[in-house]
């Protein structure tokens, strides 16, 4: 399922309204249609699970059909070292 981060007044209720260049990303290079899924993060905690209802190349509008919190934090801390050559 493909995941996007968008702005939280996107959401409203039960559904969402996207524009801009998450749109275009759907139509144009995803190709997703009506009634396939996507993923949608607020930034502030929420993941939706959005089904699409109309999608252009300017704006997707869609119905969300679950909404869960915390699923984006890791439980294990990691850590990255660069190795000097």
């Amino acid at each position: 399922m493909h995941r996007f981060f968008i702005n939280p007044k996107c959401i409203n209720g039960g559904h969402a309204y996207i524009e801009g260049p998450i749109a275009r990303q759907v139509f144009k290079v995803l190709r997703l249609g009506e009634g396939q899924q996507i993923m949608l993060f607020d930034n502030t905690g929420w993941a939706y699970s959005l089904v699409i209802d109309t999608v252009s190349s300017r704006s997707i509008a869609g119905t969300v059909v679950d909404k869960t919190f915390g699923i984006g934090n890791p439980i294990i801390p990691i850590k990255l070292y660069q190795g000097l050559l």
